[in-house]
């Protein structure tokens, strides 16, 4: 059965994200920036939170250009203004 049957049928196919989390986090952070009020830089810091990383894997993998405490100070700016919770906290590998 193809993905595109799988899908379909209500069914997804067997992907891991974390063989290609770049992927996911860019294509889940365009999704926050179009379907949200967050701006560019807000919603890569939710989807790469929601994946898991650290404020410092963020900062490391997501190729904003920010430190570790600009994306904390970020992240912690949009969990009191917004009904968004930090789900951050894999370091950097």
């Amino acid at each position: 059965m193809s993905a595109q049957q799988e899908q379909m049928e209500g069914t997804l196919p067997d992907v891991d994200w974390a063989d290609d989390e770049p992927r996911w986090g860019k294509l889940r952070a365009q999704y926050i920036a179009q379907t949200t009020d967050f701006d560019e830089t807000e919603s890569i810091i939710i989807a790469w939170a929601e994946l898991g990383f650290s404020h410092s894997g963020i900062a490391e993998f997501s190729e904003l250009d920010m430190t570790r405490s600009s994306v904390k100070s970020c992240m912690s700016e949009i969990t009191e203004t917004a009904d968004v919770e930090d789900h951050s906290g894999r370091a950097a590998r």
